[in-house]
């Protein structure tokens, strides 16, 4: 594709680069995206599950659909593997090209993939925070795995809040605490924005990745790249409500566009690589 080896150059003479991602840079992971057609929000009403008030209701008078979504959803993110997409932003990052990624992404498959700075606007599956002290603290793949092959044996509400509460006690003060994510209604982390913004700022070449551009105020974060002056691309099968900001467009899946891009890259600058370790999942 000529855009693929236009944005393998662009890429190359790019001082700043910074990636913006959504649900679609996941999407081949087996992580399906909120709003799509397979969308989580198809099956379950974010009404109730989208927010916490909702998830203690439906906890109370809908325990079976409670545990259902609570183990659909997190099982998802845990069988998911950093796909092509993303270890090519790993590759990128190792070798010194690719700035940071900043993602509405909750699922923490870019750092698994090798990105070492990135801004996680929408939290982390895989971290909790007390509502008492307001501690933050990181959960592994495996405890995460554990809990849900406890919950789905378990038949009682009793258990099922005993569980809950070992697995979600917070070590700093023992209070109870919640998943480090921003449910519907909830503002995003100041700090996490506004570094968000100062990265968009500081870019001469903006990505914008697999993102539907609608969900605010993670939204407008292309906005402030293109008032600085960077040059904005776009990776997206569909356009999009930011595909009218962008300088040139991809419509193509992020896995094959990134993986493609990366192959481009290394055949016109193989030195950029020589000392960049190679990624896994």
């Amino acid at each position: 594709m000529e855009e693929i080896s236009r944005l393998a150059e662009k890429i190359l003479q790019a001082k700043f680069l910074v990636a913006f991602a959504g649900a679609g840079l996941s999407q081949e992971s087996g992580i399906p995206t909120f709003r799509g057609d397979e969308g989580i929000w198809k099956k379950y009403s974010p009404i109730i599950f989208g927010n916490l008030f909702g998830l203690a209701f439906a906890f109370v008078f809908m325990p079976r659909k409670f545990r259902e979504f609570v183990f659909s959803s997190l099982s998802t993110f845990t069988r998911a593997q950093p796909n092509p997409a993303h270890l090519a932003l790993g590759e990128l990052f190792q070798a010194g090209i690719l700035k940071a990624v900043i993602t509405q992404n909750i699922d923490d498959l870019e750092r698994r993939a090798g990105v070492g700075k990135l801004v996680q606007l929408h939290g982390n599956i895989y971290r909790l925070r007390c509502l008492r002290c307001k501690e933050r603290f990181e959960i592994s793949l495996s405890e995460l795995e554990e809990f849900l092959s406890q919950i789905r044996a378990i038949k009682s509400q009793r258990e099922l809040i005993k569980r809950a509460r070992e697995f979600a006690r917070c070590p700093r003060c023992s209070s109870w605490s919640r998943p480090d994510i921003v449910f519907f209604g909830e503002g995003l982390n100041s700090k996490d924005y506004y570094s968000a913004i100062h990265l968009a700022q500081s870019s001469d070449l903006f990505l914008i990745l697999g993102t539907s551009g609608v969900v605010q105020p993670a939204g407008s974060i292309p906005l402030y790249a293109r008032r600085a002056g960077a040059l904005l691309v776009e990776i997206n099968p569909e356009p999009t409500a930011l595909s009218g900001l962008c300088d040139f467009t991809i419509r193509s899946s992020c896995a094959f566009a990134l993986s493609r891009t990366l192959e481009e890259i290394k055949k016109l600058a193989p030195e950029r690589f020589a000392h960049s370790p190679a990624q896994s999942g």
